[in-house]
């Protein structure tokens, strides 16, 4: 017998301000070195919300979006990574008391970052086992901060963030299908996050401030780096080999790639160079402007990219999780439909340039306005009128940015340039005959031509006396098929 199918009916995501990483190494508080190792732009830093609240937050927009109320929800989890405000207290609780309502199981799930899919991959099946149960719902919520965290220097090569995030799973409806999800443990790992220190008989015990660094490097002068690299290899292989066998898929046959919110450096070694997989596809061009979520990363990275519509109808994505202990979870999902509260798909493979010019061609006839000087030309018309045209929906989205779209800029004509020279010309030589024929007559026909003299030269020529000459013609020289023209208008005058 076939399992049911497990369909995302919603999800959502709540963050905080973003800190500038410059305005943190300016402030003192992360180092210029560490920040360009991790490539990260900016980081969610939260005020005074506590990580349970950031997931109450989530949860309620999540079921908003799902349409769904207290009783429709027979499981709560809730995961997280890092103290949630209260010594032995159920924060999974306080979630179901500010979000749901109801009186189903509320969870709290400890699996430290791959707590989200650990959670999503439990709730799958609860759903599964009971035919009579309609939807679950996943939070996770972290808060990193003084004085037992330190977001930037606890652990160098990733810079954490505060935030929380839900999902909520259906047996019956969603615009998303869960196709596989695959989770893989590596016991023998469990003490790159605990080092050499003794168990404490109280948190923070051993040190004042958590040191994942100086916990990874006890662990590798004993365990070997070489033994270390390749168990974890192994694990990430192995997870995303099972995963893509399971949904009958290959690694090209996935559009995008929710990857974990570590730093560039390693991101390149563990997925990256790894597996090959292109940046712009993943959810790093974002997730650099946001920070390590701890639990909430896959969740977060896949409301992203439905939000900015870079999935749509027909795509496959691909969810990648990690964790301490060390534990890795990959997931496929098949975007069923662009659900109401996403923006409309953007495909980029599709994207045409927005055109120049959006009204009728202009024509020669029509008077052209002259440019100001000191400046380009200012629309009269209201502010607000031009920031409508400008979200009007019948005028294409740019693609880029918006300096490659400008109309080009019309240069005021030259006064002694070479085209108001030949128009001088041509007019000079149709006003001749009535000229000539005015001298005959012996009365003038219009306005005389003024006489040429040496004040009216023009810089670089030499003054013109009476009736100016014929511009000489090119030579033409015949070199056998070929016509070469010798033009003398390079010589000196």
């Amino acid at each position: 017998m076939s399992e049911p199918d497990i369909y995302i009916t919603a999800c959502a995501t709540w963050l905080p301000p973003l800190l500038p990483v410059a305005q943190a190494v300016a402030d003192g508080h992360c180092d210029e070195r560490l920040a360009r190792r991790t490539g990260m732009v900016s980081v969610a830093v939260a005020g005074a919300e506590a990580a349970p609240e950031m997931a109450g937050r989530a949860a309620r927009i999540a079921l908003r979006r799902a349409r769904y109320d207290g009783a429709d929800i027979a499981l709560i989890l809730h995961a997280n990574f890092f103290y949630q405000g209260h010594d032995v207290w159920a924060p999974a609780s306080y979630v179901q008391r500010v979000a749901v309502g109801n009186d189903c199981p509320a969870v709290e799930i400890r699996q430290a970052s791959n707590g989200g899919m650990a959670a999503v991959e439990l709730a799958r099946a609860f759903l599964v086992a009971a035919p009579g149960r309609e939807a679950a719902l996943v939070t996770t919520g972290d808060k990193f901060g003084p004085p037992a965290f330190d977001r930037w220097r606890s652990d160098p090569g990733t810079v954490y963030a505060d935030g929380g995030t839900a999902l909520a799973l259906s047996r019956r409806r969603g615009f998303a299908l869960l196709r596989s999800l695959v989770t893989v443990s590596d016991p023998e790992l469990e003490g790159m996050h605990r080092g050499d220190d003794s168990f404490g008989p109280a948190p923070l015990s051993a040190r004042s401030i958590v040191d994942l660094d100086a916990c990874q490097r006890d662990f590798l002068a004993s365990a070997g780096m070489r033994h270390v690299a390749a168990r974890v290899s192994a694990g990430q292989e192995a997870v995303l080999t099972e995963a893509l066998a399971r949904a009958g898929a290959r690694l090209t046959d996935i559009d995008r790639v929710v990857l974990p919110h570590l730093g560039l450096h390693r991101l390149n070694g563990s997925y990256l160079r790894r597996f090959g997989l292109r940046p712009e596809i993943t959810t790093w061009p974002w997730s650099r402007h946001i920070g390590h979520l701890g639990a909430g990363d896959p969740i977060a990275g896949l409301e992203h990219l439905m939000l900015t519509g870079a999935l749509g109808a027909g795509d496959r994505c691909l969810l990648v999780s990690v964790g301490a202990g060390f534990t890795w979870s990959a997931a496929v999902i098949d975007i069923l439909e662009r659900p109401a509260w996403c923006a409309p798909r953007r495909d980029h493979r599709e994207a045409r340039p927005r055109p120049r010019f959006t009204g009728p061609p202009p024509s020669n006839r029509s008077p052209v306005r002259p440019r100001p000087r000191g400046g380009a030309v200012r629309s009269t018309a209201p502010e607000e009128a031009r920031d409508s045209a400008r979200r009007s929906p019948q005028r294409p989205a740019p693609v880029g940015s918006d300096r490659h779209h400008r109309p080009p800029r019309r240069r005021p004509a030259r006064r002694d340039g070479p085209a108001a020279r030949r128009r001088a010309g041509r007019a000079d030589r149709a006003a001749r005959p009535a000229r000539h024929r005015a001298r005959l007559d012996g009365h003038p026909a219009g306005p005389a031509r003024p006489a040429r003299t040496a004040s009216r030269r023009v810089p670089g020529r030499a003054p013109a006396l009476g009736r100016p000459p014929r511009r000489p013609r090119p030579l033409r020289l015949a070199a056998g098929r070929h016509v070469h023209r010798l033009d003398q208008h390079v010589l000196p005058r």
